[in-house]
């Protein structure tokens, strides 16, 4: 990141915020020849927070233009939904949904004006493959998906180009604490390996350097395009 210089502006209060210590809003602005303005925050969403614009501004502000934006933010939790209320389900499609629209929105009126710029969004291998107890987060993950393609549609013509990466197992914090709820990774990986053919969890690497090609140059014709990273798990039955 050299070359990175801080903005003169602080981030909004956070009053009034939902926040979760679990995720966090994670976006970055890939900026120039290899520079990126990386903003992270525990909020997720909240009705009336400026942060988004805030990001936004203090990106422009330290190089004076936005190529791409990278969204990557979510929670999974589950359970029947006969008693999934409405406080659960917003909790679940607050961030991995609307945080997306929030950051979209924010950023989009910057990309025409300059007849280019492109945005990843993080979606899942379970916008298409789902267990019992995840509707919210299936629902939110195939949101993602319509509004990347949608969000194409409306702005092709203006140089705007977005894409989704559907990761499959990959190796987070969020996993491996799953794993020792199971009593170790030895009790995951038969699991893994039941639904993906690719016996080992995805590094994020792995997912990264999908998000980097869609991202860069090389990809300038793919558009509301769909790269799943996923082991072959949508292969397998």
């Amino acid at each position: 990141m050299a070359g990175l210089k801080a903005p003169n502006r602080d981030p909004p209060e956070d009053g009034g915020l939902t926040r979760t210590e679990s995720a966090c809003v994670l976006s970055a602005a890939i900026l120039g020849a290899g520079v990126s303005f990386f903003l992270a925050s525990p909020v997720l969403v909240a009705d009336g927070t400026e942060f988004e614009r805030w990001a936004f501004a203090a990106a422009l502000e330290a190089y004076g233009k936005l190529d791409v934006l990278f969204n990557n933010a979510g929670v999974m939790t589950s359970g029947d939904f006969r008693s999934f209320d409405e406080a659960a389900w917003d909790g679940v499609l607050n961030p991995n949904l609307r945080g997306i629209y929030l950051m979209c929105h924010a950023a989009i009126p910057h990309m025409p004006e300059r007849g280019e710029g492109g945005i990843v969004n993080t979606s899942s291998v379970m916008a298409f493959l789902t267990k019992l107890g995840y509707e919210a987060y299936t629902t939110s993950k195939a949101g993602i998906i319509g509004l990347t393609k949608a969000l194409v549609v409306s702005y092709a013509e203006q140089g705007v180009r977005a894409n989704c990466v559907c990761p499959g197992w990959v190796d987070t914090p969020m996993n491996r604490r799953l794993a020792e709820e199971l009593g170790g990774m030895d009790k995951l990986v038969p699991i893994i390996k039941q639904q993906q053919p690719l016996p080992r969890m995805i590094i994020t690497r792995e997912v990264g350097n999908a998000v980097c090609f869609l991202a860069s140059g090389h990809a300038s014709a793919i558009t509301a395009a769909v790269l799943c990273v996923d082991g072959a798990a949508l292969a397998a039955i």
